[in-house]
């Protein structure tokens, strides 16, 4: 799988519905889902990309000239054809004071044309209304263009103009308005149709957002307890049988819950944090298996920078760890290894249990932790991310885990991180966790 040509850009991750396999929106890694704010309004405008009034009156006065330009031709090449000469001035001061005079008079149209909508079932009041509407702006039309050209002649001294018999002129001129004043108001609610659907169609875009990100964090919070339980019940079959096992045990317990805690919401983490985490939970269980567990991390150099899920590697290593162990001796081999292939982050988790023809599937199943994580992944990448389980080339069972590169975003310098955080604050967990001897008062406290 080309994970270039699978994401596209290399800084945005693809939300896909689980369901439909449809696109809802990408999260970068500086705005995933743990740096959104759910409490902020969906507002389907933007603020920043609404047009600019001067623009849009720039713009409209911009397609007039051009509207008033292209009738003018029309009407002076007509004459040229017909060899009427001398009508440049006339046929130009007509045309655009004709366009312009409609342009003052259309914005009164179109709030005419959103106040009372035909384009519902329009009852009899609406109708009358649009009618005397119509009357309306044809007489201001037809008595703007007399004015206007009146004006503009007696200025450039061309005498007095000829508009004909004004009552005529009144009943032409409102055929050319009856068509005007239709056009506009079905643009305008065409404009206002396809407006509607934009809007629409962004807010869907937001709420299936907010769904794939209520999603995520509910099973991102699955995983935790999940885990917790697991390692209190080991921790309690530990207390009778090892004491000072289980002491460790809960020491390196708290140090691992004080690392995810850090993190907390943070759906994506750099591959070291995440394989600090995953050797706590080694330690943890070693203090079960001792020297029965044997497990190899390789790490490719360039590879612990990525990002990946936060919790992602711990539930397949509980997986392996659950259903590898061989039944005579106990032991259990497991070896992990990341590295980058083809700009893809490839993750291996290769054990050394009956594989496929054991019970890893069936038992994932009905479990949590691994189909939680299957779960994410496609919540995540959708489509650019790839999970497989297959029989390991020596035995066993090996789950290669293929997702897109993504190099670590720098934060910026305002952070909210509280150096606090990063303080020893349980040192005497940290010096049993890490197993160092602990100091005389409280050794003799616990004695």
């Amino acid at each position: 799988m080309n994970c270039r040509a699978s994401v596209g850009d290399i800084r945005e991750y693809t939300f896909m519905s689980p369901d439909e396999h449809n696109v809802v929106g990408t999260v970068s890694p500086a705005n995933s889902p743990s740096h959104l704010d759910s409490r902020r309004p969906i507002n389907s405008r933007n603020a920043s990309n609404s047009p600019n009034p001067l623009r849009r009156w720039a713009l409209w006065l911009a397609f007039s000239a051009a509207a008033a330009l292209l009738f003018f031709a029309n009407k002076y090449l007509d004459d040229l054809t017909r060899q009427r000469p001398g009508t440049l001035f006339i046929r130009l001061v007509e045309e655009a004071t004709g366009v312009y005079a409609a342009v003052v008079l259309l914005p009164l149209v179109i709030v005419l044309a959103r106040r009372f909508r035909l384009d519902r079932w329009p009852g009899a009041t609406t109708v009358a209304i649009h009618i005397l509407g119509v009357a309306v702006f044809s007489v201001a039309h037809t008595s703007l263009n007399w004015a206007l050209r009146s004006l503009l002649f007696s200025v450039f001294g061309h005498g007095r103009y000829d508009y004909g018999l004004m009552p005529t002129r009144y009943f032409m001129e409102a055929f050319t308005d009856v068509v005007i004043y239709g056009l506009t108001v079905s643009f305008v609610y065409f404009f206002d149709r396809y407006k509607q659907s934009r809007d629409q169609e962004v807010l869907t875009a937001h709420l299936e957002t907010r769904l794939a990100e209520a999603r995520l964090q509910t099973l991102a919070m699955q995983l935790q307890p999940h885990f917790l339980f697991n390692t209190l019940n080991m921790i309690s079959e530990m207390v009778y049988e090892s004491p000072e096992a289980a002491d460790r045990t809960i020491a390196r317990l708290s140090e691992m819950l004080r690392l995810t805690l850090r993190d907390n919401g943070s759906q994506l983490v750099p591959l070291a944090r995440e394989l600090e985490v995953l050797q706590l939970y080694i330690e943890i269980m070693k203090g079960r298996f001792q020297e029965r567990l044997a497990i190899d991390v390789d790490v490719e150099p360039g590879a612990r920078e990525a990002l990946v899920p936060s919790l992602m590697l711990q539930p397949i290593v509980e997986n392996s760890i659950r259903h590898a162990v061989d039944p005579l001796t106990g032991r259990v081999k497991i070896k992990i290894s990341c590295t980058i292939e083809r700009e893809c982050l490839v993750l291996r988790v290769e054990d050394d249990g009956p594989g496929l023809a054991g019970s890893h599937l069936v038992s994932a199943s009905g479990g949590i932790g691994l189909p939680n994580t299957i779960k994410r992944l496609e919540q995540l990448y959708g489509a650019a991310q790839r999970i497989s389980m297959e029989a390991s080339p020596g035995g066993g069972l090996l789950v290669t885990i293929q997702l897109p590169y993504k190099p670590p975003v720098s934060e910026p310098s305002s952070s909210t991180h509280d150096p606090s955080d990063d303080k020893d604050t349980y040192p005497d967990s940290r010096r049993r966790a890490s197993g160092a001897p602990q100091d005389q008062e409280v050794s003799g406290t616990r004695a």
